[in-house]
């Protein structure tokens, strides 16, 4: 079989567990949009879990964590420099998810496309959320890059 140049195999996504002492998590490395994302976690200690998840996220080169906590995962994902980007209504059995972030490359953090995506939103929202920062989702489920909008 003759090997073509400059084509490599991809590896979009794999999922990984780790358990150690304060917490058992499953992430999803997604190396098709650049990140890692939570998949599911047991945690005593979310500070602990957060910087182990950075540091597995950096040695695969991921510019993003995204991880949807529960509310007593806030203040330790807070602590350990992720932010609340928003909130998805009934999401855990009827509990709210905290939508966090953790940007290892600080560009990440803004998108390219800002203003495409305001215009977008101007037009579906007629201007509800255009041009503030702000993400809207109709459906009853209701998405702030600073928390939840009413």
């Amino acid at each position: 079989m003759k090997e073509q140049q400059g084509i490599c195999p991809v590896r979009s996504f794999e999922r990984r567990k780790l358990i150690e002492d304060g917490f058992q998590v499953e992430v999803g490395l997604d190396f098709t949009n650049n990140r890692l994302k939570v998949l599911s976690c047991q945690v005593r200690d979310y500070f602990e879990m957060a910087e182990r998840i950075k540091k597995i996220a950096r040695q695969k080169d991921l510019s993003k964590i995204i991880f949807n906590s529960r509310q007593e995962g806030s203040l330790g994902l807070e602590r350990a420099g992720f932010l609340l980007e928003g909130t998805i209504p009934k999401f855990f059995q009827g509990k709210e998810a905290y939508c966090y972030s953790y940007f290892l490359e600080p560009n990440r953090a803004q998108s390219p496309y800002l203003k495409e995506e305001d215009d977008i939103l101007s037009e579906v929202t007629g201007d509800l959320a255009a041009g503030k920062g702000e993400r809207l989702c109709r459906r009853g489920i209701i998405y702030g890059r600073f928390g939840k909008m009413m």
